[in-house]
């Protein structure tokens, strides 16, 4: 099975409620996860929208989309994914 390496998400996040640095730190913590890197791309007064950068050795996107639904944010689109084939199986 194919192992995820790179997501691009773009993500709707409340400006007050949730940091971006409490975002980072709860998507870091998710098995598998190496670096994460946000960055703001809109502010409006109640919501930001930020596009996050997440990069690791075996990524598992439900986990990282529950973490992003507990935070009270929401996951506007996937963006990118990168993945690599496990080579044995060809």
């Amino acid at each position: 099975m194919a192992k995820i390496l790179k997501i691009v998400l773009d993500i709707l996040k409340p400006s007050e409620k949730l940091s971006s640095s409490d975002l980072v730190s709860m998507l870091v913590d998710v098995k598998g996860t190496d670096i994460v890197d946000l960055k703001v791309d809109e502010v409006d007064k109640k919501v930001e929208t930020v596009s996050v950068v997440i990069e690791g050795s075996d990524l598992d996107l439900q986990k990282i989309q529950d973490v992003i639904a507990k935070s009270g944010a929401s996951l506007h689109s996937i963006d990118q994914i990168k993945a690599k084939g496990n080579q044995e199986n060809v």
